[in-house]
Formats: structure tokens, sequence, C-alpha cells
């Protein structure tokens, strides 16, 4: 009774608001890097990411990620889903 959802999901993927390709996510941190944006000049964290048993890639501006990604830790944050699935196994 006295735990938030976040110690009790693992990972979740959840359609966020009306548009089809927003969607706010949990996942664990498998891998991460960082790379400069060519344009901006900013930097941007790469973070591969275990949701729900699928594997994906989140970029994320540094300004905007709260805390230091590690390997093992959890990213929540809602993202603009876009790419394509390929369920060649």
């Amino acid at each position: 009774m006295k735990e938030d959802i976040l110690s009790i999901v693992e990972s979740s993927i959840i359609p966020y608001g009306v548009e089809t390709d927003q969607y706010t996510i949990i996942g664990e941190i498998l891998t991460y890097y960082m790379v400069k944006n060519v344009i901006t000049r900013e930097n941007v964290w790469i973070l591969t990411l275990l949701c729900n048993d699928m594997k994906f890639d989140v970029c994320i501006n540094e300004k905007d990620l709260l805390g230091e990604p590690e390997i093992g830790r959890r990213f929540k944050g809602r993202v603009w889903m876009q790419g394509y699935l390929n369920f060649g196994y």
C-alpha cells in the first residue's frame, strides 16, 4: 500500500494522448552512449532500452534527462515513437 507504481512495474509502454505515435514508457537501460548534434552542438544520449520484451533506442537531449544513465537503471519518459518493427526471428 505504500509502494508507488515505479517500484512495482518493471516495464511498460502505454499510448499517450490521442496521437498514435506518442507513448509513455518505462524500460531498463541495456546500453548508452553520448553523441553531439552537429547542427545544434548539443549533447544527445542514445539509450538502448528493454521494454516489454522489445529492444529499441531512445534519443534524448542531455538537458532533458534527469539523472545519469547507467546499465540496469530504468528510463521513464514520454517518447515520440517512429521506425518499423522487424518480426524476423
